[in-house]
C-alpha cells in the first residue's frame, strides 16, 4: 500500500537513476521550476551557498 502512495516521489523509487533523483525537483514546476543553468545562477549569487561550494570543491 505504501509503495503504491509513493510511486512518483523522487526518492522513494520515482527516479530511474541517481542524475535524474537530483535533476527532477529542479526542473518540475512544483519543485523550483528552473533550468540546471538558472538553479546554479541563483546559488552562484548567493554568497553563502557560492563560497562553501567553492571552497569544497577548487581548493
Amino acid at each position: 500500500m505504501m509503495e503504491a502512495m509513493c510511486m512518483g516521489s523522487f526518492g522513494m523509487g520515482g527516479a530511474p537513476t541517481l542524475r535524474d533523483q537530483v535533476l527532477q525537483p529542479i526542473q518540475d514546476e512544483l519543485e523550483m521550476n528552473a533550468s540546471l543553468e538558472e538553479a546554479m545562477a541563483k546559488l552562484e549569487a548567493m554568497s553563502k551557498y557560492r563560497d562553501p561550494i567553492y571552497a569544497g570543491f577548487w581548493h
